[in-house]
């Protein structure tokens, strides 16, 4: 493995659990999906178990809950590592502003 490509999961993995903390930190409860098929993650708040399912492939949907919302957060691994965040449902932009600020900073000093 390269430097390069450690840094890459590096940065994935720093944004996953940040995204991953503060989605827990406002009430959700995460659910992992992998090619659309459910995975032993259902309804978790465990962010040792989230990451370690949530970034074991090339891609994962991560279903987010709470008693007022629910969303999803499609994380793509493998390209800059700060762009790792492929898509997600926009009602949880307010719930992911440290997750955002963070892929943009590491953004900055990849570049």
């Amino acid at each position: 493995m390269s430097l390069t490509t450690e840094k890459r999961i590096a940065m994935e993995k720093r944004i996953l659990k940040t995204a991953i903390e503060e989605l827990i930190s406002h009430g959700f409860t995460i659910t992992i999906r992998h090619d659309g098929e459910p995975t032993d993650i259902n309804n978790s708040t465990d962010v040792a178990a989230i990451i370690e399912e949530a970034h074991g492939v090339d891609e994962c949907h991560i279903d987010v809950k709470s008693e007022t919302e629910q969303g999803l957060v499609f994380f793509v691994y493998g390209n800059d590592g700060y762009d790792c965040i492929c898509d997600y449902t926009v009602n949880l932009k307010p719930y992911l502003v440290e997750t955002f600020e963070l892929a943009d900073k590491l953004e900055l000093e990849s570049d």
